[in-house]
């Protein structure tokens, strides 16, 4: 039984590998003996040839998934299949946790909101650890963190990675540059910006002083609208782009001089992925699983070293895209996903 909750948010960043897998995996599994199971308030319900979707139960939220699809999982004595980090309580079942960034990076999260994502996120981890369940994660740096911290047995976790070829079917937003005439094609470095710190938009925003006559182009909304960085209006060089939608952004990004991913914590990190698939090159954080994730196919930077000389730094040598894009794909990941249910189906 497959936990289906986020496709009632917008599929983006961690819901877009469920989505993703089970696109590929719909092709490979028997005709309806899996089932994606959503809230009967959901309004977009994904459409499968194989995989049948059921709407079950009325309460919102993590509660629908605690009580509601908990207790549909249980009354069919199924083992229940989750994507997104979280897990019903009363009976884990096989997740993913793409990383422990609520566990190892509770300093990032300082109002009331963000301790209340923690403690709700470190109980998951918790009882995740402490169950039996397969886990999944999306990266070797993200399965050894979990082992350091939780003392999980390595045997128990899949490493099963994220990929780019959703990236394809997005159509290049033809009206993008009449809408942001203020930027030339391959004029400007893009980056996809958010205010959590440990994203880095500080590396942004640094490099951009020391670097006026580079244009820096930042999408997000959030980060428009925040009151925190009204002062940015005076910078000349920065163009806070706000919202823009997935066409949009794949216009943005092929047209890029080159993108930039400072963070400072990933479990995957799929953006820059997406900008080679783009034909745009990548300038992306050492931190966390970035290394591992991107090799030689990228240009790395420190995340708090903000003396970057950006026109050097493009005339690196990478390695071919062919070999990163190579690596990675929702096919590859999804049938690794069905060899691990199956071997769970065994037991």
């Amino acid at each position: 039984m497959i936990n289906g909750l986020f496709f009632t948010k917008r599929i983006d960043g961690l819901y877009r590998y469920g989505s993703e897998i089970l696109n590929e995996l719909d092709k490979i599994v028997p005709k309806d003996v899996y089932e994606v199971v959503l809230p009967t308030y959901a309004d977009n319900l994904p459409e499968f040839s194989n995989l049948k979707v059921v709407k079950y139960g009325t309460l919102k939220g993590r509660l629908w998934e605690q009580i509601n699809f908990w207790w549909y999982v249980r009354r069919r004595n199924a083992v229940s299949l989750n994507f997104c980090n979280t897990t019903p309580l009363l009976n884990p079942g096989i997740v993913c946790v793409h990383d422990l960034l609520y566990k190892v990076n509770k300093r990032y999260f300082k109002s009331l909101h963000g301790r209340l994502a923690v403690l709700w996120s470190c109980l998951n981890y918790w009882r995740i650890a402490k169950s039996k369940c397969a886990i999944i994660t999306v990266s070797e740096y993200s399965k050894q963190q979990i082992v350091d911290v939780y003392k999980v047995d390595p045997n128990r976790i899949t490493v099963i990675g994220n990929a780019w070829q959703h990236i394809s079917r997005m159509v290049n937003g033809e009206n993008t540059f009449s809408k942001y005439n203020i930027l030339k094609k391959r004029k400007y470095f893009f980056t996809l910006a958010s205010l959590s710190e440990y994203k880095n938009f500080k590396w942004i925003i640094e490099v951009a002083k020391k670097n006026p006559d580079c244009q820096f182009a930042i999408a997000g909304g959030k980060v428009k609208s925040s009151n925190k960085i009204k002062n940015l209006n005076n910078m000349k060089n920065i163009v806070l782009l706000g919202y823009v939608n997935d066409n949009e952004m794949v216009s943005l990004m092929k047209n890029a001089r080159a993108f930039i991913f400072p963070s400072k914590y990933e479990g995957f990190g799929i953006p820059p992925l997406e900008a080679i698939a783009l034909g745009t090159r990548s300038i992306v954080s050492n931190a966390a699983c970035l290394p591992e994730i991107y090799g030689d196919s990228v240009h790395y930077i420190e995340p708090d070293d903000y003396c970057v000389n950006l026109q050097g730094l493009l005339r690196e040598k990478v390695a071919t895209p062919e070999l990163i894009l190579n690596k990675y794909s929702w096919e590859k990941s999804a049938k690794r996903m069905y060899e691990l249910i199956k071997d769970v189906g065994k037991k």
